[in-house]
This record gives structure tokens, C-alpha cells and sequence, in this order.
């Protein structure tokens, strides 16, 4: 599972890249996770740098203080319903032992 922490520092640090349709996905994406907007809507992260730049310092100023409401969640463990042998049903677990040599 993603770590909602790493994904706002991460997309808070996109809004300043060079593709205009990066910058409006990781906005659309903060929006959501956050329900902050920091007075731009998405399509105005296609504006210039020098428009966007105040609400990219607004985004950053905002983590700061934020930064510690989102928690972190990390599992890095494979869940048992994901192990090959639990997840493939009884049918393909048996095709799977039938290609297997005898002896």
C-alpha cells in the first residue's frame, strides 16, 4: 500500500514540473487526498510558472504545517490472498502441479 505521506510530498513537488498535464493530474490527485486546492483549480496548473509559483509555495507551506494529520501507511508484506499459491484457484493450482515432474 502506498504511504499517503510520501504521495503529498511527492505530488506537491510535481506541480512545479515541466508537463502541464503532470502538474493538473498531481493537483486533481492533491485535491482529492487533501481536499485543498490552494486557490487554484486544475486546469490553471497549465498557467505559467510565475502564476502557479505562489500557490506551489502555498502547497509547501501548507505540508509543513499538515504533515502530521495524514498518516503513514506502508506494507511492505505481501498479504495472503496475494501469495501465488493462495490467489490462483484450486484449478490452475492443479495445472500448475501436473507440469510438474514425477519422482
Amino acid at each position: 500500500m502506498l504511504s499517503t505521506l510520501k504521495a503529498i510530498g511527492d505530488l506537491i513537488g510535481l506541480l512545479s514540473h515541466s508537463d502541464p498535464d503532470v502538474r493538473c493530474f498531481s493537483a486533481a490527485a492533491l485535491a482529492r487526498l487533501t481536499q485543498q486546492s490552494q486557490g487554484m483549480s486544475v486546469k490553471d496548473w497549465r498557467a505559467a510558472p510565475a502564476k502557479r509559483q505562489p500557490a506551489v509555495l502555498a502547497w509547501q507551506n501548507w505540508w509543513s504545517q499538515n504533515k502530521s494529520r495524514y498518516p503513514i501507511r506502508f506494507d511492505s508484506s505481501p498479504s495472503p490472498a496475494t501469495t501465488p499459491e493462495r490467489a490462483a484457484p484450486p484449478t490452475l493450482k492443479a495445472r500448475r502441479n501436473d507440469n510438474l515432474p514425477s519422482g
